[in-house]
């Protein structure tokens, strides 16, 4: 290995991640069909598994071809991430890509918990599922390391009293 810039990998150090693939018809108040392309992530029944105390970043881009379309990442009773944007999708006919705004969110849960991306609504569906499943894109991935978050959570543990002030200037040197 040369470094270049950054750090070079250790060994023993992962990040969890997963790379879906959509599929079938979008409906309103409908959770997205997913299946697993690539990653370590745990999908089941739609249901992607976040592990407690790590922070994934969940990304979804989902182009479905109709007039207006919106969906978020749930949890498993479809209550929204805590902020997670609306991601929304809109295309005036079957043909036109139109234009899509992603749903994206960090998300650190404090407990092992279940999301999915779920379709809040729908109108005026003019694609097919050939669209939706070519042209939509869905991720999930942990920033940072297993071994980063543990060593972080015990640092945290160990220096609770400790304080510390960043002063941040945009375009300036920073301390």
């Amino acid at each position: 290995w040369n470094k270049i810039a950054g750090y070079l990998p250790i060994v023993g150090h992962f990040v969890d991640y997963g790379y879906f693939k959509v599929s079938g018809t979008p409906a309103t108040n409908t959770d997205v069909i997913l299946t697993k392309f690539n990653g370590s992530v745990s999908l089941s029944a739609n249901t992607v598994m976040l592990k407690a105390g790590n922070t994934y970043r969940l990304y979804a881009n989902l182009n479905m071809r109709s007039l207006s379309a919106e969906y978020q990442w749930v949890d498993i009773n479809n209550v929204p991430i805590v902020g997670c944007n609306t991601g929304w999708s809109g295309s005036v006919n079957s043909t036109d890509p139109g234009t899509n705004v992603p749903c994206v969110v960090v998300f650190t849960p404090t407990a092992d918990t279940e999301v999915k991306l779920r379709i809040t609504s729908i109108s005026n569906y003019t694609g097919n599922s050939a669209q939706f499943t070519n042209y939509s894109v869905v991720e999930v991935t942990q920033m940072g390391t297993s071994s980063a978050t543990t060593l972080a959570q015990t640092l945290q543990k160990s220096y609770m009293s400790a304080s510390m002030t960043v002063n941040y200037t945009p375009g300036a040197a920073n301390t």
